[in-house]
């Protein structure tokens, strides 16, 4: 029983740090964007939604926009937790 308290209490202690969350939204917001520039150079990339077909040309485009305005809010929000 003493193992899994203090996993718990492990798991626990990583969540209330920042650095998590940072971390947590940098690998995000990095994969956000490289489906955003996916869309705009490649002319393919994800849609939004549950179980939707990949997103191709006028559609692709305006989706990469989309993930990557999302991708750069995301960064944005990892380096104010890393400064403030």
């Amino acid at each position: 029983m003493d193992l899994v308290a203090a996993w718990l209490d492990l798991w626990v202690e990583t969540a209330r740090r920042e650095a998590f969350y940072s971390i947590y939204l940098a690998i995000v917001g990095v994969w956000f964007m490289w489906s955003g520039l996916r869309g705009l150079v490649w002319g393919e990339t994800r849609g939004f939604g549950w179980d939707v077909a990949p997103a191709m040309g006028q559609a692709a485009v305006r989706n990469g926009a989309v993930w990557l305005g999302l991708g750069i809010a995301l960064l944005s929000a990892a380096i104010m937790f890393k400064v403030t």
